[in-house]
């Protein structure tokens, strides 16, 4: 029973005599968190019955605005004091250091009535506020959390590369384990709502990366230090966590708080407002499945997000949008009328208009084998001198032509 509770100390010479704990549950007892959610049920059952008004999500009212009003008066009866009384009738303290207000609009200093208190102490208005990881600000822009994001993620890539003190240096392989492992799930984080975007500030932690491990000088386009070391953008995976989201959300019970706020999202986007539901309706749309968007669900999750990310994959040279995808063919070849996408595999083997440059330059056992992945795969690890040698005159070559 809480009733008969008692503790000690641990010193360094041993326990200190047992004391009784009147107040409070113990470090981590399960009946803290339904303690709590019975006093939470009866605030809201209180709220309910005095509340005029609210934010309605279809069906549901959250009381958020009532709440602000209850606590807007300083001084008043007990319908504008409510908070504070349950809070005492139940032993509940309010730690006004770890509560905070924020108001959510366009910009602008405070309003005259924007002011709130709590036991007649003023409750801070605050420009951001950090819940779980992520910070929230008035205009709702993730800015603030995608650059604290970057910052982490670098504190992050410098300890690894402190670890080679101790452990020696990293090859390729295990490198980029570890950057995976330690480093990208910092970035990835809440790229669930701000992951239909492509971040530089994201973007530029991994490319670091490629350059300080391939020993490349900063001024190396960040796309060869990609192309280096067999990286894709990291814009593939959040993107591709931000629509998994979204099929989650599609999937849900009408009964959940989430699903109905998605649903009221996605009309808010049918009436012209811009919300998260628009962005992922516009990165649906750029990559050829908007037909996903208006049905508004998928058939097979597991195809359906690998499809995505492979064409998230292909889109990713040149920066060409994914919706015109004529401009990513070969030029060469569509003036016999193939439709070839211009890729590595097709620049080093396949593309006609080079076949001369490939009979002086590539050696014997290149020109003998048949055209397939596996011959690009060994042509481009051939450690030989001279393959290596042979491999980079083709490219001068066909890169003057």
């Amino acid at each position: 029973m809480n009733s008969q509770l008692s503790s000690c100390v641990k010193l360094p010479n041993g326990l200190t005599g047992y004391f009784d704990c009147n107040i409070g549950t113990k470090q981590g007892c399960v009946s803290s968190t339904i303690i709590f959610a019975l006093y939470i049920n009866d605030l809201v059952t209180h709220l309910k019955r005095h509340c005029g008004s609210g934010v309605f999500v279809q069906i549901m009212r959250l009381c958020l605005q009532m709440t602000l009003q209850l606590l807007k008066k300083r001084l008043g009866n007990y319908k504008h004091r409510l908070i504070e009384f349950m809070s005492q009738s139940t032993g509940m303290q309010l730690n006004l250091d770890k509560s905070k207000i924020m108001v959510f609009r366009n910009g602008g200093p405070l309003r005259h009535y924007e002011r709130w208190f709590y036991n007649e102490m003023p409750i801070e208005v605050v420009s951001f506020y950090r819940y779980l990881g992520s910070f929230f600000t008035p205009k709702l822009c993730w800015t603030k959390t995608m650059d604290t994001l970057a910052k982490q993620a670098t504190k992050a890539m410098g300890t690894i590369f402190r670890y080679q003190k101790y452990f020696g240096y990293f090859n390729h392989k295990e490198a980029f384990k570890l950057f995976d492992t330690v480093v990208k799930p910092i970035l990835m984080y809440s790229s669930e709502l701000w992951g239909h975007q492509t971040c530089d500030k994201i973007e530029i932690v991994q490319v670091q990366f490629c350059k300080r491990l391939a020993c490349l000088n900063q001024s190396v386009p960040n796309s060869f230090a990609l192309t280096e070391c067999g990286r894709l953008p990291l814009s593939v995976a959040y993107m591709l966590k931000c629509v998994k989201y979204w099929i989650t959300l599609t999937q849900m019970a009408p009964t959940r708080y989430p699903r109905q706020c998605y649903v009221m999202l996605r009309r808010l986007d049918d009436s012209g407002r811009v919300t998260w539901a628009t962005f992922v309706k516009r990165t649906l749309f750029s990559n050829g499945f908007g037909h996903a968007w208006i049905s508004g669900e998928v058939e097979n999750d597991s195809a359906f997000l690998t499809l995505f990310q492979n064409r998230l994959e292909k889109g990713r040279h040149m920066k060409i949008d994914r919706t015109y995808m004529y401009y990513r063919f070969c030029p060469i070849c569509l003036q016999r009328n193939v439709y070839c996408i211009e890729n590595e595999f097709h620049f080093l083997l396949v593309c006609p208009v080079y076949a001369d440059i490939r009979e002086r330059h590539f050696i014997d056992v290149w020109l003998r084998n048949y055209i397939s992945e596996h011959l690009f795969v060994q042509i481009m690890s051939d450690t030989n001198i001279e393959s290596i040698f042979a491999l980079a005159r083709y490219l001068d070559a066909a890169v003057k032509l």
